[in-house]
C-alpha cells in the first residue's frame, strides 16, 4: 500500500566515466533511502543523491515542503559500444497517505477496544472509518502516479541536458 514503481531506460552517446563526472557536477552528495524525508534546497543543483562505480540513486530536491510524496531513482549504468545505457527505477512512496491511513486505523481500532464496546458502535463506525480511508487512498495514489510521471520526465530531460551544455 502507497508505493509505486516505474522501470524505464535510455542511451547516451558518453562514456561512464563522462556519466560519473556530469552526475556529480549537477548532483549533491547525500546519502538517499525510502525513509529519507524531503530534502530542502540548499544549493544550485536541483538533485541529490550519490553514485558508485555503475549503480546510483538520485532525488529531486523539494521546492517546498512537500512531504506528500517522495520519488527516488534508483538504477544501473552499462557502457556498451561506445554508449552508454541507463536503466532506472522510480519508486515513490506516499509517506503522508500511510501516516494518514494508520492514524484513522489506530483510531477505529481504539474505538473496538474501549470500555463503551458495542455492536451498535462497530456497525455505525467500521463502514464511515473505511469509506474515508478508501478516499484518501484514491486521492494520494494519483497523485503520487502524477508526481511520478513529473519526476520520470524531469529526470530524463535533466540527465540528457547535462550532456549538451
Amino acid at each position: 500500500m502507497g508505493s509505486y514503481k516505474r522501470n524505464k531506460s535510455f542511451e547516451l552517446n558518453t562514456s561512464k566515466s563522462d556519466f560519473i563526472d556530469k552526475f556529480n557536477n549537477y548532483v549533491d552528495y547525500k546519502r538517499i533511502d525510502i525513509i529519507t524525508a524531503p530534502v530542502q534546497k540548499e544549493s544550485i543543483n536541483i538533485y541529490v543523491g550519490e553514485i558508485e562505480n555503475d549503480e546510483f540513486i538520485i532525488k529531486k530536491i523539494a521546492k517546498s515542503s512537500k512531504i506528500s510524496n517522495i520519488e527516488i531513482c534508483k538504477g544501473k549504468v552499462y557502457e556498451k559500444n561506445n554508449k552508454l545505457e541507463i536503466h532506472y527505477e522510480i519508486n515513490g512512496l506516499s509517506g503522508f497517505l500511510i501516516l494518514i491511513i494508520s492514524i484513522l486505523l489506530l483510531t477505529e481500532i481504539s474505538f473496538y477496544i474501549g470500555d463503551e464496546f458495542s455492536l451498535t458502535t462497530l456497525l455505525s463506525t467500521a463502514p464511515l472509518l473505511n469509506i474515508i480511508n478508501y478516499i484518501l487512498y484514491r486521492v494520494y495514489s494519483k497523485q503520487i502516479i502524477n508526481d511520478i510521471n513529473d519526476f520520470e520526465a524531469n529526470l530524463e530531460r535533466d540527465i540528457r541536458n547535462w550532456f549538451r551544455i
